[in-house]
This record gives structure tokens, sequence and C-alpha cells, in this order.
């Protein structure tokens, strides 16, 4: 009898341990583009899904199939308001990928030469939108902006054919069209840093979002990646982007589709950087606040409560 109590009892703890250990892979999804590129380098690390576009990031972030989710900092938080969302804000690693161009031929020393004339932008009455049309406002400058559907539409079909003298890009596109022409740049992050009055230290762009049932030693322990990486990344992002390149064309064929130029360009100019979410909520709150005051159907005039955030 106290032998078969024995075994069941090692049978127990042995299905016990099993169930506590921690899995081997930590399961990920990110958007392609530029968060692809800021975690691209420890991809190997991780169970790797990618997805072009929002719509799956928003049904995820209200379910369980991932450990971590790579998303817009805007969409966490308006989940968060509306109280279904089942992870945290844990760092923010894309900030500030928003610039002016023009050709050479055309004057842009800075955002006062838009004064009058015709912008092309992308993503009306979202947040670039939005934080371009703030840096106008409180620049003193008045112009035109007409829209297209997205910063690829402004590029291929209005910028490089020449039917627009000036335009809204971002990165990856921005390294993209300086292979093919000379351009004047002006950085909207250095804008609105530098307004005299209700200035902008930076515009968040992409977070990382753990599953908020995960332990804090697991969660560290992947956002210590994620972060060494990011540290790589901006002390050589030539020696980083041969690095992206080493990894799996069929996986990722964006690193392949982008090149070794156009990506050490993207990691020079993307904003890619590691900030710890809950050390930075004051400044995330004001971005939150110029957003909502421009646009009431994204945050309704709340703000996400403390429980949206990771503490470290």
């Amino acid at each position: 009898m106290k032998k078969i109590i024995s075994i069941l009892l090692f049978l127990f703890v042995s299905v016990f341990a099993f169930g506590c250990k921690e899995k081997e892979k930590t399961y990920l999804l990110t958007p392609e583009g530029i968060p692809l590129v800021a975690i691209g380098g420890v991809v190997s690390e991780f169970e790797v899904t990618t997805t072009p576009g929002p719509q799956v990031l928003q049904s995820e972030l209200v379910q369980d199939n991932y450990d971590v989710i790579v998303a817009p900092v805007t969409l966490g938080a308006q989940l968060s308001i509306k109280g279904s969302i089942n992870y945290k804000i844990a760092g923010l690693i894309t900030f500030d990928n928003m610039y002016i161009v023009s050709k050479k031929s055309v004057t842009l020393n800075s955002i006062n030469d838009l004064n009058g004339k015709t912008i092309y932008a992308y993503g009306q009455n979202q947040p670039s939108d939005i934080m371009l049309k703030y840096a106008l406002e409180k620049s003193g400058v008045t112009c035109t902006i007409e829209y297209a559907d997205s910063v690829a539409t402004v590029v291929s079909s209005y910028f490089l054919p020449g039917n627009a003298d000036y335009a809204l890009v971002a990165e990856p596109y921005l390294s993209k069209i300086k292979q093919k022409v000379e351009v004047n740049v002006i950085d909207v992050a250095s804008v609105l840093r530098n307004l005299s009055e209700g200035n902008v230290e930076f515009i968040p762009q992409a977070a990382i979002y753990v599953y908020k049932e995960l332990s804090k030693s697991q969660i560290k322990k992947i956002l210590k990646v994620i972060e060494d990486n990011i540290a790589a990344l901006n002390k050589d992002n030539f020696a980083y982007a041969k690095l992206l390149l080493e990894q799996d064309s069929n996986l990722y064929p964006l690193f392949t589709n982008l090149g070794e130029d156009v990506l050490s360009g993207v990691c020079l100019n993307a904003g890619i950087n590691y900030l710890k979410a809950y050390d930075n909520k004051a400044k995330l709150e004001e971005f939150f606040g110029i957003v909502d005051k421009a646009n009431k159907n994204l945050f309704n005039g709340q703000v996400p409560s403390e429980d949206f955030y990771f503490k470290y």
C-alpha cells in the first residue's frame, strides 16, 4: 500500500511540475513593417506570426492566443477604455516615424514653407494626421491637406510621379524615396519637440503588449530580449540590417524585399527605441489628450486606467 501511495504521489508531483513549467517558446504576433524590423533580430527567440493589417491585432488583443502582441499604442488604449483587452502595455518600441518631404526643386527649409501650399497625407483623422495638423496649427501654418488611402499611395501615385510637391511619409518609404530622388526632409517629431507652446516630446506608435496572466518573471525575460535587441539596432544600424537579411526569407520576405540599404536607413530613421510604458504614463496621457481632442471617436474623453500598464 505504501508503495502504491508513493507511486501516486510521484505521478501527482510530476504532472503538477509539468503543468507549471514555463513554455519553451513565446508566441508573438506582430504587424509587418517597422514593428517587425524592431524585433527582427530576435525572431528566432519567439514563435512569430505576422499580420499585414490592424483587424487581426484588434481581435487578438481581446483573446488569449499569444503571449506578446505588438500593436499600436492607440489601439490598446481604445480597447482598455472599453474594458475589452486581455493584455497590458509594457514597452513602447516605435516613435516619431513621420516626415514631410519635397523634391530638391521645391523649397522646404521649415514647416513654415507649407503656408498656402498643398500637402498629400494619409490616415485621415488618425494619429499621424492629427499630429501633422497639430504641428501645423501650433506653428501658425495654414495649408491644404489632400488624403490618400495609405502612405504607399501617397508615394507611388502622388509624390514620385510629380503630382504632389509636398508629402507626409514614413519609413520604410522615406528610405525608398531617397534611393530614387533627392529630397528635402522635415522631421515632424522634431517640429513638435521644439514648439514654443504646447510642445510634444514624442509620438508613440507601436507598443509591446503582454498577456495579463503571464508571470512577472516571464514578462521581464521577454522584455529583456526585446530591449537588448533594440539596443543592438541603435548601436550599429548597418550590422543590424545585415542580421535581418540572415533571417528566413520565406517567413520574413519584408527584409529581403527592402534590401540592406533601405533596411539600414529604416533602422536609423524609423524611431525604433525601447521605453517602459508605465514610466512614461504621463507623456502617453498627454498624447492621448491631443488625439482625443481632435477625434472624439477614439477615446471618448477618457484615458486608460492604471490596470492598462504593466509595472516592473
